[in-house]
């Protein structure tokens, strides 16, 4: 039957709170791992894989979580992502040891990298208008920006008044509340005509991979860049790779059909995404640690002063960009926003030492939050649109796994030019020393951002056609009397 306006809506609240959530995890541990540190007496070593148990586990899930859903029901595996993420929040929340911490934060990556590309491709099946779902995949990409944002004040806040466990405790109601409400809220759907089989072997396969290439860049920061370590991570992932790609082109029902990548836009999606992702996650990290470091702001002051690229974004998303999207189309967009992106970027670099927080980082922060929403929102639509409708949830489980894979990358490859820019830190370090490293890093980030914008204008074609692509590129998005059941 036909979906009502109010359903629909209703349908994206629910989904863009949960994109706020599980993206609200991969920053609000940041500001809390010393108390954690202390809490569960963890060494300086082993501190780190609170967060890294995390980010590797959801980035080598994404294309198994994706295509999983498109064949067995999104909205099935929406829900059964957001079941183990909700459960594993409560385990983390009551963990009494260091490890069964570790364990919980691998299973809560797990769970989102099935829920965020199950989201997606239910977006794509609901809003089978052009306006509308331009106007949705602005709003959600713009909550999960913002999730990331508010993660580093929240993760503050709430370890300051009523301790760490409640940085993953608060998940538990909100998932709660989701799994009661969404079997009557969202429709279900999945693949039509495929077998509903899964390529398994091609899936551990392609997870080993990026797992490893994920890694690869966490044990150059650790032991060196030429480390066994590293290298043997880095050679482990080529290896895995080259053997999916041979499992994919033999195997009846393939994880990823290689005809994938010979699709012009999916190709440009997936490696602008790549940049979105090693231009913007390095800009956070090395904000929160400028404020703190340089400009001797606190922890709670540090995540203040990121707010209002949050609030921005949001209200821009609202506001202004679907009349963008639909006025310069998903390329348009996309190429505005990592120039955007890139602009603000250069600003930072250029912050002085000391700095007026009016006149030298809010206007940068400003035109942050511009290009923020518009590179998500333009490289998510970009990805699905793509492909075929049964291949929408593969479509953003690729662009999801390139988005993060360019995030671990980009803070590595940042981190080491902050280093080798200041060399050994001291107490006689000076503020101005510091500030140099990190405007070399700041604009390592600016040309990540300038390299997406010119590739998205190379690499990616806007469909002359609202909802009717080339025989090269088939829209995702269903036609307009495609059933979709709500239950009630």
């Amino acid at each position: 039957m036909q979906t009502t306006a109010r359903q629909r809506w209703t349908a994206l609240v629910l989904l863009a709170a949960i994109e706020f959530m599980i993206l609200l995890d991969t920053s609000i541990v940041n500001i809390a791992l010393p108390t954690i540190k202390a809490g569960l007496h963890f060494s300086e070593s082993d501190l780190q894989w609170v967060q890294n148990a995390y980010i590797l586990v959801f980035g080598g899930f994404l294309l198994l979580g994706g295509r999983a859903a498109d064949l067995f029901g999104r909205r099935r595996f929406y829900l059964l992502g957001l079941a183990v993420f909700t459960a594993s929040s409560l385990l983390a929340g009551f963990a009494p040891t260091g490890g069964v911490l570790l364990l919980a934060r691998a299973l809560q990556g797990a769970g989102a990298a099935i829920v965020i590309p199950a989201e997606q491709s239910m977006l794509v099946t609901i809003f089978t208008d052009k306006d509308e779902f331009n106007r949705a995949m602005g709003i959600w990409g713009a909550m999960g920006a913002a999730g990331g944002i508010f993660g580093l004040l929240l993760g503050g806040v709430l370890t300051q008044l009523v301790g760490w466990p409640w940085i993953f405790l608060i998940n538990v109601p909100i998932g709660a509340a989701a799994l009661l409400l969404s079997p009557r809220m969202l429709p279900e759907s999945r693949a039509e005509g495929e077998r509903q089989t899964l390529d398994l072997v091609g899936a551990l396969s392609v997870t080993g991979a990026v797992v490893l290439l994920a890694y690869a860049p966490i044990a150059g920061q650790q032991q060196g860049w030429g480390s066994p370590l590293a290298l043997g991570a880095l050679g482990g992932s080529v290896l895995l790779l080259a053997t999916f790609v041979l499992i994919e082109a033999h195997v009846v029902s393939p994880l990823v059909p290689l005809r994938i990548f010979r699709i012009r836009n999916a190709n440009g999606a997936n490696v602008v995404s790549f940049l979105v992702g090693a231009a913007h996650a390095p800009m956070f990290f090395l904000l929160s640690l400028y404020f703190q470091q340089v400009l001797g702001y606190d922890a709670l002051t540090a995540g203040l002063a990121i707010v209002p690229i949050g609030v921005v974004s949001l209200v821009f998303s609202f506001l202004v960009l679907p009349r963008a999207l639909d006025h310069l189309g998903y390329r348009g967009v996309l190429a505005a926003g990592m120039l955007l992106l890139a602009v603000g970027l250069l600003l930072f670099a250029r912050i002085p030492v000391p700095s007026n927080y009016l006149l030298d980082i809010l206007p940068a922060s400003v035109i942050v939050a511009l290009g923020l929403p518009c590179a998500f929102a333009g490289s998510n639509i970009a990805a699905v649109r793509a492909v075929k409708p049964e291949e929408t949830g593969l479509a953003s489980g690729l662009m999801n796994t390139m988005q993060r894979v360019g995030s671990g990358i980009g803070i590595a490859v940042l981190a080491s030019v902050l280093v080798a820019r200041i060399g050994a830190v001291g107490p006689q370090t000076s503020s101005a020393t510091l500030a140099s490293g990190f405007q070399a890093g700041f604009l390592g980030a600016a040309l990540f951002a300038v390299l997406g914008a010119v590739l998205t204008l190379v690499i990616i074609r806007q469909p002359k056609g609202a909802l009717v692509p080339d025989d090269s590129e088939k829209v995702l998005v269903p036609a307009a009397g495609r059933r979709i059941n709500f239950h009630h």
